[in-house]
């Protein structure tokens, strides 16, 4: 049950929780984040089925993140080749 609520919260669509650093983020509860860096390497990629996913390495004076994106409903093939 718990993990369904954590799902849930994840894939909604705002409710963004501000992070003053990457390192914050790693006892963080999981949820929407909104955090500031610096991207340091982006890229985009076909992926085997056919859709875009973006890999970006983000930092900021301490520490460092690895994201990634994937074409879908909310983020359009076009939002993820801008990434990278």
């Amino acid at each position: 049950m718990k993990e369904q609520r954590n799902s849930k919260r994840v894939w909604s669509i705002g409710d963004y929780h501000p992070y003053d650093s990457i390192d914050d983020l790693f006892r963080a509860p999981l949820s929407n984040v909104d955090f500031v860096g610096t991207v340091f390497e982006a890229e985009s990629k076909l992926s085997k089925n056919g859709k875009m996913r973006a890999s970006l390495s983000i930092f900021d004076a301490n520490n460092a993140i690895n994201i990634r994106a994937f074409e879908g409903k909310r983020i359009s093939s076009e939002d993820i080749t801008w990434f990278g």
